[in-house]
């Protein structure tokens, strides 16, 4: 980073260009690339070899939304997203707890293996990402 003398990246026009630029040359070169916006993963779990998400759309996916916290805790784990090889969590705050909206439901063993392998690093949330790859 730039404290260590090396390279610092912005997005110009703001932090979320970086994934609006990745995301529109993914859906221009991988036509089995899916991008869904909009959308707060809620649960995350297992299915064989494969990650399947759960999650949900609209007032519900957005983190001060007025809604009741029941009713988004209810909500977001209900809709299937689809089953993944791989799963990508950029945001610590996903490990919360499910009461916690910013919650993406992550098995407590996957927490576990992630909160020892970073416990002795910053960590500050410059924007949140979850890929997942089928």
């Amino acid at each position: 980073g730039a404290g260590a003398g090396g390279p610092v990246y912005v997005g110009v026009g703001g932090m979320h260009s970086l994934t609006e630029s990745a995301t529109a040359a993914l859906e221009r070169d991988r036509p089995t690339f899916v991008a869904r916006r909009g959308v707060r993963v809620g649960a995350v779990s297992r299915a064989g070899d494969r990650w399947a998400l759960a999650g949900v759309g609209g007032e519900a996916a957005i983190h001060d939304s007025k809604l009741a916290s029941t009713d988004v805790e209810a909500a977001r784990s209900e809709a299937a997203l689809g089953e993944y090889d791989a799963v990508i969590v950029t945001d610590a705050s996903a490990a919360q707890e499910s009461w916690h909206r910013a919650s993406a439901g992550l098995p407590a063993a996957f927490v576990a293996g992630a909160a020892a392998r970073v416990k002795d690093r910053a960590r500050v949330a410059l924007f949140t990402a979850i890929v997942a790859f089928d």
